[in-house]
């Protein structure tokens, strides 16, 4: 069975050799091929010149074309900080967006633009599942934050769960 019959049958339910190798292998790549972090992060080349050896190297069964968030950040116009040697990191010192409410109220279902609503039930509905899937890791994985950065996290998620089911109320949605 050669990968991508592998990942197929995987994702049709079907019996497979063995499961599928599809580690996230982002700068692992770059220092594979010996490229610097930064040029890894910023230059699609050598991205993918990377994956795809250490795929065909390693017998993993896919090649992933994400570098960095941050990087991806840095193309939305983030304040990003690029180093050599080491991932690119966000510069909070410097960041466009600090309010978690702004953060939290970004959804389709709160952008207007030429009078025009950018609302669809299931991208509400989406969300809804997003933000419990958000909660339960905040809840079981996150770095323990102190208490009030916590709780407005928490609040946050809670508000805007509060805001999209309201608004699936009124167009008559049960979800």
């Amino acid at each position: 069975m050669n990968s991508r019959e592998r990942v197929l049958a995987m994702l049709e339910g079907r019996p497979v050799d063995h499961l599928p190798c599809m580690p996230i292998i982002m700068q692992f790549a770059g220092n594979y091929i010996g490229a610097k972090c930064r040029d890894y992060a910023t230059d699609f080349r050598v991205l993918t010149e990377g994956q795809p050896r250490v795929a065909e190297e390693s017998g993993i069964d896919h090649v992933n074309t994400m570098s960095d968030p941050a990087g991806e950040a840095a193309d939305c116009g983030a304040a990003v900080k690029f180093y050599a040697d080491q991932p690119p990191a966000l510069d909070e010192a410097n960041a466009l967006l600090t309010n978690f409410k702004v953060l939290g109220h970004t959804s389709p279902g709160h952008v207007r633009a030429a009078g025009q609503e950018f609302f669809t039930p299931p991208a509400e509905t989406y969300l809804l599942t997003s933000i419990e899937g958000s909660e339960t890791w905040l809840n079981r994985f996150a770095a323990r934050l102190d208490r009030e950065s916590l709780a407005l996290a928490r609040n946050t998620f809670k508000e805007v769960a509060k805001i999209l089911d309201g608004r699936l109320r009124e167009y008559g949605v049960q979800h």
